[in-house]
């Protein structure tokens, strides 16, 4: 595997070439506000990082250094002179603190999460943000995100077919004209509840396998509109709820 070329990596990142003294020999780097941490910086600062979870937390070093498996002594080095360098061990931190990887990393490298100092801070509190979301809330923020993608490519182009096959991503308005095209493909689309849907039954699926193949490929992914086409489906009357008598949709007595 090739790949690309290295000088045109380092431009494409913004890399520059640096002498660290915790290496010892010439390594590149991305500077932020117009300024390189070196490795020495970047484990004072994760350090501190981790002090200030254990704190907030009110964890005493005794206590934490049982959770790792270690004795207090070795545990101190962590936090005062060297910063236990494997990913597994940051990982293991982060488990018995019960901190995200960011609360320990963001402090010393916040580039990673933003070009500048706002959008990187913008980012890390959604990020906080989201994690308070139960999942039934975080598929409502996932399915909106797609739909405000979807609106803001259409800016760009008004051809909603080409524009969405271009992206691989089906938009929202897109969905009466999916499910009319999965039932001229021969397949009996319905809801099933208020957070399911199924194409049609094994056998109509096989039959129209060449064409649900291509309407994959002519609205891309659908994933994240999996409620709206739910709710879709409803208002048509092509639903099935799992408590009810009725064995097709057909055999509903009212709409929703």
């Amino acid at each position: 595997m090739a790949g690309p070329e290295l000088d045109q990596w380092i431009s494409e990142l913004g890399l520059q070439e640096v002498d660290d003294p915790g290496i010892g020999r010439p390594v590149y780097r991305r500077s932020f506000g117009g300024k390189i941490t070196l490795s020495a910086e970047l484990e004072e600062q994760i350090r501190a990082s981790l002090r200030d979870a254990r704190d907030r937390r009110e964890l005493p070093r005794s206590k934490l250094s049982r959770l790792l498996g270690l004795s207090e002594q070795v545990y101190v080095r962590y936090e005062e002179h060297l910063f236990p360098r494997t990913v597994g061990r940051l990982i293991h931190l982060c488990e018995v603190l019960d901190a995200a990887p960011e609360e320990i990393i963001a402090p010393a490298a916040i580039h990673l999460w933003g070009e500048t100092e706002t959008k990187a801070d913008l980012l890390l509190a959604s990020i906080e943000m989201l994690r308070t979301f139960d999942e039934e809330t975080l598929r409502d923020v996932f399915s909106f995100l797609g739909r405000l993608e979807g609106s803001d490519q259409s800016d760009h182009s008004r051809n909603d077919g080409a524009s969405a096959a271009r992206r691989g991503v089906m938009q929202a308005r897109e969905i009466p004209n999916f499910v009319n095209d999965v039932i001229k493909a021969g397949c009996d689309i319905c809801a099933v509840g208020h957070d399911k849907y199924v194409l049609g039954d094994f056998e109509e699926q096989e039959a129209a396998a060449d064409n649900l193949r291509r309407l994959e490929e002519k609205y891309g992914d659908r994933s994240f509109l999996k409620l709206e086409i739910v709710a879709h489906l409803r208002s048509l009357g092509r639903y099935l709820d799992p408590d009810s008598a009725a064995t097709h949709w057909t055999e509903n007595t009212q709409w929703p």
